[in-house]
């Protein structure tokens, strides 16, 4: 939970540092987006990179379409599974022998299909929490790169920096990831 609200934050924070001028409070743009759902905050957010971001090609374009689905598609539904699931950690059973795997019991009222059973091991956790904070780096180094942002751009070493630049798709289908391997990446800041 707290890796996502990272990974929202910055997407929020990114998109408040484009668009406040440097004369207003920091408040002023925070009542705009504050109350928005994590949802409003990543269609603003990947909206504004669209119009923004210099997508010439279709790499660039793969790029931010990765992105997009593994924020809004993935991240999202599973955190609003784990949020609002029941929780049972430690759970005994009936007979108060047996203790069962944490996990989470999660309604799903649309298609009539029921409850589901969620079991989830702290490895799990473990790895869901770093599977986030990996994609918080690549979210927020996107942002900056298309919003003109980025070290290399506010320096003047890469005026025109392009996603492909430093974020490459990368692996066969189905297993693609977004990873840091483009010609310039090795100088950049978020390792």
């Amino acid at each position: 939970m707290v890796d996502f609200s990272l990974l929202i934050f910055q997407m929020r924070y990114t998109v408040e540092r484009r668009l406040r001028r440097d004369t207003d409070p920091e408040a002023v743009i925070q009542l705009a987006l504050g109350d928005l759902t994590a949802a409003g905050v990543a269609h603003v957010f990947f909206g504004m990179c669209k119009l923004l971001g210099n997508l010439e090609d279709k790499k660039d374009e793969d790029v931010y379409n990765h992105l997009f689905d593994a924020v809004v598609n993935k991240a999202i539904p599973k955190r609003n599974d784990v949020a609002h699931g029941d929780w049972w950690v430690g759970w005994v059973g009936p007979d108060f022998t047996e203790v069962l795997t944490p996990g989470y019991t999660r309604t799903v009222a649309k298609a009539g299909k029921g409850q589901a059973l969620i079991e989830v091991s702290p490895k799990d956790l473990d790895a869901e929490s770093d599977h986030l904070w990996h994609l918080r780096n690549i979210v927020t180094e996107f942002g900056l790169i298309c919003f003109g942002q980025h070290d290399f751009q506010l320096s003047g070493r890469a005026p025109s920096l392009r996603i492909t630049d430093i974020l490459v798709l990368q692996g066969p289908k189905g297993k693609r990831s977004v990873a840091r391997r483009g010609l310039l990446a090795a100088r950049g800041a978020f390792g």
